[in-house]
């Protein structure tokens, strides 16, 4: 026999065996005072009404070993991003692949935005600086080009910018890499491919430093980094993707949203 039990919503859920409505039960899910009826009834009644004592459902003889998940609440994406913000450091849990998506949305939504607002305050010196690239022609050698940039970012405006820039983008980065490994966590995974993805970008950056230090591009360096830093992307973008691991696993309980 299989039952079905009205939510908090008044929306029809199951169906379920006594075990599984046990399962539930136990879990908080449910109470006795659940309002459930029978596969093709329609006469609802109270769960302790309809089955009798609570306490001798898993000895109904059915199937005893199933195992229920909760049912996860419900979040928006934007409650996601803000959940993730609260739990700015934290590297240990799990994160569920909502939690993860939502917040990567608003990330890229807040960054885009931000970058936006930094444009438009700099926008007479980034003109003016595209005029001198413009004026020194394709023949320009790199140390014209390294010459106009550095007198660009010696700009007292476009400095504080940039410093400001550099400091909200750590931040906000802090939030994204812990949300990464708490969703790696989900399916199981350790933090090793955040890390790695970690170094190949900072070796990404070493060379663009590299080439304004000393006037040469590392070229080698830089596409080694560059296809070390798309592989583990791919990689990542996968793991992100997958669904995490039903149930406990070694990183904590499943995420309830």
């Amino acid at each position: 026999m299989k039952y079905y039990y009205l939510d908090s919503e008044k929306k029809t859920q199951g169906p379920y065996s006594k075990s599984e409505l046990a399962a539930l039960m136990n879990s908080g899910v449910i109470n006795p005072e659940t309002l459930a009826a029978c596969a093709g009834d329609n006469s609802w009644k109270k769960l302790s009404e309809l089955l009798g004592d609570c306490s001798t459902w898993n000895n109904s003889g059915e199937e005893s070993s199933v195992v229920v998940r909760p049912q996860k609440e419900e979040i928006s994406l934007w409650s996601c991003f803000l959940r993730g913000l609260t739990k700015f450091a934290v590297f240990r849990g799990r994160a569920s692949r909502k939690e993860f998506w939502g917040f990567y949305l608003f990330y890229c939504i807040f960054n885009y935005a931000f970058s936006r607002c930094t444009e438009l305050i700099t926008i007479t010196e980034t003109a003016n600086f595209e005029k001198k690239i413009d004026a020194l022609g394709e023949e320009a050698d790199l140390s014209s080009i390294y010459e106009a940039f550095t007198h660009y970012l010696g700009d007292p405006k476009v400095m504080t910018v940039m410093i400001f820039s550099l400091l909200v983008s750590l931040v906000m980065f802090i939030p994204f890499l812990s949300i990464s490994v708490r969703r790696l966590h989900d399916s199981g995974s350790g933090a090793t491919g955040v890390v790695l993805g970690c170094i190949s970008l900072a070796a990404i950056y070493g060379c663009i430093i590299s080439m304004f230090i000393t006037g040469e591009l590392p070229l080698l360096e830089l596409i080694v980094s560059l296809f070390a830093f798309l592989m583990i992307s791919i990689y990542l973008l996968v793991k992100m993707i997958l669904p995490g691991n039903p149930g406990e696993n070694k990183y904590g309980p499943e995420s309830k949203y």
